[in-house]
């Protein structure tokens, strides 16, 4: 008879089942959860699932359906004028369209989730688009840019109260650009990231979004 606290916990389940790679449970659980959130016209609810049910999509190789259940999500956030929501779906596509290699798509995808991270104040979604936009910079061959923007990243979420995920493509990145500067040139370069205010972090993201001259 409690409705709202089935839905949470399908959404829960969905969530360790993503995390654990199952991903048929992960889509079957938050398709219940969908459902249900629906019936209660739980808008919010509704659009955080879309989140999720679109990152399943993109760990099964369906990038085209994970974009369409995010732009739905982000629709319906805006609907309902949920700024740190829609400041969440950008940092899913944007993180999203690096991984796929898609640098125009996540270069201005980040751009809009810094401008609304910077408004609320999101220092985890910034970090997430931080990290996204220095693997964009290592493949345009700017690891400079990179080691500052990992270094950006990682002071934000020493500063958040969000777990810290296990991220091994990410340190898979770092490593990269390490080898490709040397130890000195890299923590050089990760410290002056890492030096930097939440404010100054943003606005080296937006630099980094900037059309090349």
């Amino acid at each position: 008879g409690f409705p709202r606290t089935v839905s949470h916990t399908l959404f829960s389940l969905g969530m360790v089942a993503r995390d654990r790679q199952d991903y048929p449970r992960a889509e079957a659980l938050l398709q219940q959860c969908l459902e249900l959130r629906n019936l209660l016209d739980d808008r919010q609810g509704v659009a955080v699932t879309l989140n999720i049910l679109a990152s399943v999509a993109f760990a099964r190789g369906d990038r085209a359906r994970a974009d369409a259940l995010h732009r739905e999500g982000l629709a319906l956030q805006e609907s309902i004028g949920h700024k740190r929501g829609m400041a969440v779906s950008y940092s899913f596509m944007c993180a999203e369209a690096a991984t796929a290699g898609d640098s125009n798509a996540a270069t201005d995808i980040c751009r809009r989730a810094l401008l609304a991270c910077r408004e609320i104040g999101g220092r985890w979604n910034t970090a997430e688009c931080l990290a996204s936009l220095a693997r964009v910079s290592w493949s345009e061959g700017r690891p400079e840019g990179a080691a500052r923007l990992l270094g950006a990243a990682g002071r934000l979420r020493s500063g958040s109260r969000a777990p810290q995920e296990s991220r091994p493509a990410e340190s898979r990145l770092l490593e990269e650009v390490r080898a490709h500067l040397g130890d000195i040139d890299f923590e050089a370069r990760w410290a002056e990231g890492h030096a930097l205010s939440f404010e100054d972090a943003v606005e080296l993201g937006l630099q980094a979004t900037a059309p090349s001259s």
